[in-house]
């Protein structure tokens, strides 16, 4: 069985004045905003990661945000602060080759002396094949490039 229609219709009507009608609108504009943030806090603690650092990447590009989770927008950044740390490995790394070239040069300059002393007929290091040491008999038609002469038989 179906309600019967109503007979009568009351209503009833509210009047506000000014201040009035700004409070209540300040109530409601508070009320949404309220449930506003509510839900977006809502959603973005229900957000998985991805979708979160997608956002946060986003906003950060339009320049809105400033997170310090490293996002995209930093990339210049980071390429930087890599060919930073390159180029000072690679100079350094240059650096240490040249003093231990430096302290190599020195120790062997050191030996040369040594054998230089040690034994007047030293032939010094890096000297051509054909290098006569003084006191040896002079052979100038030898050719002491032929490997068959370059040493002495005896």
């Amino acid at each position: 069985m179906s309600k019967a229609k109503p007979s009568k219709l009351h209503g009833i009507r509210f009047e506000l004045q000014q201040h009035e009608r700004d409070l209540l609108e300040q109530d409601i504009l508070l009320r949404s905003s309220s449930k506003l943030a509510g839900s977006i806090f809502h959603s973005l603690t229900q957000m998985p990661p991805e979708n979160m650092y997608a956002w946060l990447t986003l906003l950060e590009a339009v320049g809105l945000v400033d997170t310090p989770i490293p996002t995209l927008g930093d990339y210049n950044e980071y390429v930087n602060a890599i060919k930073t740390w390159a180029d000072d490995r690679k100079r350094r790394k240059e650096e240490q080759k040249q003093a231990e070239q430096a302290a190599r040069e020195t120790e062997a300059a050191k030996q040369e002396e040594e054998a230089k002393e040690q034994n007047p007929n030293y032939v010094p290091t890096g000297a051509t094949p054909n290098y006569i040491p003084s006191g040896a008999p002079d052979n100038s038609d030898t050719d002491y490039t032929d490997p068959m002469n370059r040493y002495p038989t005896g």
